[in-house]
């Protein structure tokens, strides 16, 4: 986690930027996201949801640097700010999720 930090923020595409990691006791990582392009007032959060929710998932049940989080049964979450760093959304995936 330190090192992936020190890489950051990153752009991981036109937009979004991956801002940092966190880890909150007792067992939960935060990846930290910026859309880059957004204001909060633009976006419709339910369709944001929608939209992003299957992706994350998969991503948490099939990836490789995801085994150690999923071993550890790890609660995940994907916090997500606009572009004035107002919140829009936070996913929070628990292991009865992923399992």
């Amino acid at each position: 986690m330190d090192e992936l930090n020190k890489k950051c923020p990153q752009v991981i595409d036109s937009e979004t930027r991956l801002d940092g990691l966190e880890f909150k006791q007792p067992n939960t990582l935060v990846y930290k996201y910026t859309l880059l392009n957004l204001n909060v007032q633009q976006l419709d959060t339910h369709q944001f949801y929608l939209a992003m929710w299957p992706g994350l998932l998969s991503t948490i049940k099939v990836s490789k640097e995801m085994q150690e989080l999923r071993n550890n049964k790890a609660i995940i979450q994907y916090s997500y700010r606009d572009k004035a760093q107002q919140p829009v959304y936070v996913f929070t995936i628990r292991p009865e999720d992923y399992q």
